[in-house]
């Protein structure tokens, strides 16, 4: 998931199929620093058994910002 989450050279999210450079084409440092520099990852348990792995699904993407995976 946190994969997805941050565009390059951070992670590897797309870049909005072409959008995202006109709606952010006035935003200093454009649209990927903006967003990698204000990204919020959440993550729900929706289920007991989610909860009780917590630890163990949370060891599978926890990383520092700009490590890949």
């Amino acid at each position: 998931m946190s994969v997805h989450s941050r565009f390059p050279p951070f992670s590897r999210r797309s870049s909005g199929a072409g959008q995202a450079a006109s709606v952010w084409a006035g935003v200093p440092g454009g649209c990927q620093n903006t967003f990698n520099d204000n990204m919020l990852v959440v993550v729900m348990f929706e289920t007991l058994d989610g909860i009780i792995n917590a630890n163990e699904i949370a060891s599978t993407f926890l990383h520092r910002h700009g490590d890949p995976g």
